[in-house]
């Protein structure tokens, strides 16, 4: 199971990567980020690229951070884990949520991406990218319900 983490996890980082990677290839030096009333607020592109990559490793550090602490907690009875499967399904639980969340960046990305560069694709094409993950990260938070409070006593 650890090997299938690990596995998911260097996937998560490679789409998001490459996705940003890619969608900086060719955006326009003005990234358009999001429209307000006063009009269409832009960044530019280094800007966007690095602040892309400052979001993904704070997200990352603290869910690696959250999961070795979870991972290292003592189980106890009485204590916040009712038994050490509820524990390790904890913890796989976080692990594939930092990915699902990396999958939605990097989706967030290819969908601006292609926002700011219609000539070759329209962005309409792409929408579902984003309703799929959020879809995804949806789907994943309410199993958190069946971690939590599915699990008996040892």
């Amino acid at each position: 199971m650890k090997n299938i983490l690990s596995a998911l996890r260097i996937l998560g980082f490679t789409f998001f990567l490459a996705s940003l990677v890619l969608s900086y290839s060719y955006m326009p030096d003005q990234v358009e980020a999001f429209s307000t009333e006063e009009g269409v607020q832009t960044i530019s592109r280094a800007d966007f690229f690095y602040l892309s990559i400052g979001l993904f490793m704070l997200i990352n550090i603290m869910f690696t951070a959250f999961a070795a602490l979870t991972d290292k907690a003592p189980f106890r009875t009485g204590g916040f884990f009712k038994s050490a499967e509820q524990k390790q399904a904890f913890s796989t639980w976080v692990k594939i949520e930092n990915m699902l969340i990396n999958v939605l960046m990097a989706a967030c990305i290819i969908f601006l991406g292609i926002f700011n560069n219609p000539e070759s694709l329209s962005p309409s094409g792409f929408v579902w990218l984003v309703y799929i993950s959020i879809g995804l990260l949806a789907l994943w938070t309410l199993q958190l319900i069946r971690v939590l409070f599915l699990y008996k006593k040892d």
